[in-house]
C-alpha cells in the first residue's frame, strides 16, 4: 500500500502535490514541503550518506539547498522539493560562514551517489514561495 501511494504522489505545473487514485486526484496540505527527506547511511561506503524521500525514492541531485528562519534545511531535486526531517539535522556537517553573508552556513556532504559536495544554504523567508510549490492548494 504504502508502495503504491508512493508511485502516485506527484506535483502538477501549479506546484500543487497530490495523490492521484485512479480517476480521483486528492490534493494535499503540506505543513513544509512536498517531501519530507531522511538521511540515510550508505550500505556500501563509510562515512557517507544519502537521501531518500519519505516515499522511498533515492535523491540524486541536490539543488539550490536553503535554510528558512526556523533552521529548517529545504532543497529542490529531480523528484521536487523537499525538507529533511529534523530528527536528521545532526547527521548534517554544517559550518558557520563569517560576516554578514546571505548564506550563513555551509553543508558540507558526503553523497554515496557524488562523493563530496558543498552547498552554501541561502537564507530564505518562505519555501513555498522560493520553490514554487502551493502549501494549501484548494
Amino acid at each position: 500500500m504504502i508502495d503504491f501511494i508512493g508511485r502516485n504522489y506527484e506535483g502538477d505545473r501549479e506546484g500543487r502535490w497530490f495523490w492521484q487514485n485512479g480517476p480521483q486526484r486528492v490534493y494535499v496540505n503540506l505543513d513544509a514541503a512536498p517531501l519530507i527527506l531522511r538521511v540515510l547511511e550508505s550500505n556500501q561506503h563509510a562515512n557517507k550518506h544519502r537521501l531518500v524521500t519519505h516515499t522511498g525514492y533515492l535523491i540524486d541531485q541536490i539543488i539550490d539547498p536553503c535554510v528558512d528562519d526556523q533552521g529548517r534545511i529545504f532543497l529542490c531535486s529531480e523528484l521536487g522539493p523537499g525538507m529533511i526531517h529534523d530528527l536528521d539535522l545532526a547527521q548534517l556537517r554544517l559550518d558557520a560562514l563569517p560576516g554578514e553573508s546571505a548564506a550563513p552556513w555551509l553543508w558540507q556532504w558526503d553523497s554515496e551517489v557524488h562523493g563530496k559536495q558543498q552547498f552554501p544554504l541561502l537564507l530564505i523567508e518562505d519555501a513555498p514561495s522560493h520553490y514554487g510549490f502551493e502549501s494549501r492548494p484548494l
